[in-house]
């Protein structure tokens, strides 16, 4: 598979998730048209997220409001939040992630935050990947955070980084990879 066809359905496949169910399967013909080897992963991968919802009790999706208000489904960090989160990007970050001492933020999506870390063993710079919502991650995010994380481990090539490391740390699920000298 070429580095842009993993993007493209990486791409595809979140757009896909946070469809409503009865719009996936037109999006994805529609966004991958005449590419039906692409349309079939998107599929099996859109079929397995589904079976995993579908797995998991309902009350893992649930948060706990405070006294008074009323239970709601879990989502991402409120937009007020992320802004937050995004104006600590570049500063200096002091926590240690299960043999990596994170070192600043390298940037940030709709699900992740990437940093640059210092590998305890073999020492090394890295990207470390984070779930943004961190412990409070739903079953669902972490079930697509290891899908990316399995699908780039799975390929080789020059256009591609490497995965080193897939793991989890006090409920915070990561994977480490290698770094250009850019941010090094």
């Amino acid at each position: 598979m070429k580095p842009e066809d993993y993007q493209l359905i990486c791409e595809v496949f979140s757009l896909a998730a946070d469809a409503a169910l009865e719009k996936r399967e037109a999006l994805v013909a529609e966004k991958l048209a005449g590419r039906p080897e692409l349309i079939s992963q998107v599929q099996l991968m859109l079929n397995q997220e589904n079976q995993d919802a579908l797995d998991q009790p309902a009350i893992e999706h649930i948060t706990v409001p405070p006294a008074g208000e009323m239970p709601t489904m879990a989502h991402a960090p409120a937009e007020e939040d992320t802004a937050r989160l995004a104006s600590k990007q570049g500063k200096p970050i002091d926590e240690k992630i299960s043999g990596y001492q994170l070192e600043h933020e390298i940037a940030r999506g709709g699900m992740g935050v990437v940093y640059k870390a210092q590998q305890e063993n073999p020492s090394r710079t890295v990207a470390l990947k984070m779930i943004l919502s961190g412990q409070f991650a739903s079953s669902q995010e972490i079930q697509r955070f290891r899908m990316e994380a399995e699908a780039a481990a799975n390929l080789s090539h020059p256009g591609i980084v490497p995965i080193f490391e897939v793991g989890q740390h006090a409920g915070k699920h990561f994977f480490s990879m290698a770094t250009c000298q850019a941010i090094a």
